[in-house]
């Protein structure tokens, strides 16, 4: 009777450790579920950031490229205004020394 109840015993210990081994391999198996997932999603967040960071950049290229475009345009005004003052000015002064030197009443 007693060696029964000890080999029953021995058993269910047997027991205990073979579903404590098989508890143990599934935890293992679902870390390692879990980090491959982790990971898979880490590369798909860093994708995402990596293209919209671009799409900012692009973004921000254009739109300092339409900036550097209209200051161009705005330069190319002002150079065009102040040339047209110049000339002006210098006919105005031509005129007026022309007059002084030849005692003409000028154009």
């Amino acid at each position: 009777m007693q060696e029964e109840l000890i080999e029953k015993l021995i058993n269910i210990e047997e027991d205990a450790r073979k579903l404590k081994a098989e508890a143990e391999d599934e935890i293992d198996k679902l870390e390692q579920k879990y980090q491959e997932r982790m990971s898979r999603e880490e590369r798909v967040r860093i994708r995402e950031a990596k293209n919209k960071g671009e799409k900012l950049l692009g973004d921000t290229v254009e739109e300092a490229v339409k900036y550097a475009n209209r200051v161009k345009k705005e330069s190319e005004r002002e150079i065009g205004e102040n040339e047209e003052r110049y000339s002006k000015i210098k006919d105005s002064l031509l005129n007026k020394y022309f007059k002084i030197i030849t005692g003409n009443k000028g154009v």
